[in-house]
């Protein structure tokens, strides 16, 4: 199935840079932890993906796992897969072309990482805690500015009362990421490679 890449109209504004086929966002020259996008279209053929034959498709949650799932989550149209034991939302209406894309492409990341299944207990990953699909029963703690940085320095936590289990940090109501309380310290789950190096 041929296909080529499509040129997108860029302002010099944006700070966007044209590269390898595609765009890459400098996160010292925009807003945000930068990334890249490249857009590709087929060239050829009928654009009806759903007679295209997927070997292998992503592996749905079993029930008990939806039920695990369940409490973190907000009711969505989004369809929850997992790849070993790593669990991902799919919006449901897009989780046909995923399933394409995964049998042609080695894709490293789709839909928003919900967490890992472990022992029937999920482990709550960052992007849920940063995503609108994280449940509103979710206990939040909220901190003030030097409990925040601490945490987003990946900090020792003291002095923040609260009961065991996990708990979504939260700053002005913004979420900051994912605590675990445990009977005698706090568990900060804050991704060592988001960390604040510097002092503010």
């Amino acid at each position: 199935m041929p296909i080529g890449n499509c040129q997108l109209p860029i302002e010099g504004s944006w700070n966007i840079i044209e590269s390898s086929g595609g765009y890459r966002f400098w996160p010292d020259k925009v807003k945000g932890e930068g990334f890249f996008i490249s857009c590709v279209k087929k060239l050829d053929g009928d654009d009806d993906t759903r007679e295209i034959r997927v070997r292998k498709k992503l592996e749905p949650l079993s029930k008990k796992e939806k039920e695990v799932v369940k409490e973190w989550v907000k009711e969505t149209d989004h369809e929850f897969v997992k790849v070993q034991s790593t669990v991902f939302a799919v919006p449901g209406d897009l989780l046909n072309e995923v399933n394409i894309l995964s049998n042609t492409l080695h894709v490293i990341y789709s839909g928003t990482l919900i967490g890992e299944l472990v022992r029937d207990k999920l482990i709550p990953g960052h992007a849920l805690a940063m995503s609108v699909l994280v449940s509103d029963e979710v206990e939040r703690v909220e901190v003030d500015h030097n409990h925040a940085i601490n945490y987003l320095k990946k900090k020792e936590l003291r002095e923040i009362n609260t009961g065991k289990g996990w708990k979504l940090i939260t700053y002005r109501n913004y979420p900051l990421g994912w605590i675990n309380a445990l009977p005698n310290r706090i568990n900060n789950y804050y991704p060592k490679e988001l960390r604040i190096l510097k002092d503010i």
